[in-house]
């Protein structure tokens, strides 16, 4: 199989290099890297060309948020499952290991990310409960590239566009999610969705969940989300 990496990045000069090391460095050929730039204008660009020869395509244009550029890196895809990569993450020497591993092109197959900050492997296996209220780390998840053939970044969604393609895939009979106990990457815990918030949590997801999902499953999500309510309110 091959594996498409797609990076999308906007001034991110301090830790494009590494990213980008931390793909031509795996131990594995069958792998096709893209890189979106949004533009930069802090020397990014100057790093990708460095690196010219080991990137497959790579253009820097002015996009309209990160799932815009997203869509754009999917667009031109060659790979049978394609990983998402943070310009400020790092993917560790795992894909020599996974040949076995992806081979049916309508799973998503999902590992951890270790949380650079938090010092902590999230996030474990999920269920229908968990990806209720949770996110899997999409720089630890290979999508089969059949999912864009059917599904898009929502370029609505600024934040957790990703979550919402995650629920929307989770209740698509025609998908299934199997788990790889292994560590996919590294993650800076300071990407756009880690220190932006919007509203997907509180109403989005749940419109999502009351109409794709069994009932009880929304009530669960919901309940849980009015009681982290009321206890982070008594705590502050």
């Amino acid at each position: 199989m091959l594996i498409s990496i797609v990076t999308v990045v906007f001034n991110a000069v301090d830790t494009i290099e590494e990213t980008i090391k931390s793909v031509i460095d795996q131990k594995n050929d069958d792998i096709e890297y893209i890189i979106i730039d949004g533009q930069s204008s802090d020397g990014t660009v100057d790093v990708i060309k460095k690196y010219d020869d080991k990137i497959s395509y790579w253009i820097s244009e002015p996009d309209k948020g990160i799932y815009d550029a997203l869509n754009k890196g999917v667009s031109k895809i060659k790979g049978d499952f394609v990983l998402f990569l943070g310009a400020d993450d790092t993917l560790n020497n795992v894909l020599r290991n996974l040949n076995e591993y992806l081979i049916d092109t309508t799973t998503i197959y999902y590992g951890n990310a270790y949380m650079t900050r938090s010092k902590i492997n999230y996030a474990g296996k999920f269920d229908i409960f968990k990806i209720s209220h949770q996110n899997i780390c999409q720089q630890a998840i290979f999508y089969p590239a059949t999912v864009f053939e059917r599904y898009k970044f929502d370029v609505t969604n600024k934040v957790h566009a990703d979550y919402q393609l995650n629920l929307l895939l989770y209740s698509d009979i025609d998908f299934k999610f199997q788990f790889l106990n292994r560590v996919i990457c590294n993650y800076s815990e300071t990407g756009f969705s880690t220190l932006n918030k919007d509203n997907f949590y509180s109403i989005g997801r749940f419109d999502i969940l009351k109409s794709k999902y069994p009932f009880y499953v929304y009530l669960y999500s919901k309940a849980r989300y009015i009681v982290t309510k009321i206890l982070k309110k008594n705590y502050d």
